[in-house]
C-alpha cells in the first residue's frame, strides 16, 4: 500500500474538482481516510478472515464496495 500516493492522487483530483464545482467545505481528513479505506478493509480481510486467498485485493477494490459506501454515507448524512 502506497499511502502517500493514494492520498496525494485523491486530494489532487478533489482539489481540481473543487475548482470546477466549488463546495462550501471539503473535509481533507475524511478524503484521506476514504482513499485508504479499500486497502485497510482488504488487508483486514486478508489477514484475519481469508488468509488463504491468492491476492490481497478482495472485496473493497470493487465498484460495488464504492457504491455501498456512497449509499451508506448519503443515508447517514442526508444534506449531502
Amino acid at each position: 500500500m502506497l499511502v502517500m500516493s493514494h492520498i496525494g492522487y485523491t486530494l489532487g483530483i478533489t482539489s481540481q474538482i473543487h475548482k470546477v464545482i466549488p463546495n462550501k467545505h471539503i473535509n481533507h481528513w475524511g478524503i484521506a481516510v476514504m482513499s485508504l479505506l479499500p486497502d485497510i478493509v482488504d488487508r483486514m480481510l486478508f489477514v484475519f478472515i481469508l488468509p488463504f486467498a491468492q491476492s490481497g485485493r478482495l472485496f473493497a477494490h470493487t465498484i460495488l464496495f464504492g457504491v455501498i459506501v456512497c449509499v451508506a454515507l448519503t443515508t447517514i448524512r442526508r444534506h449531502w
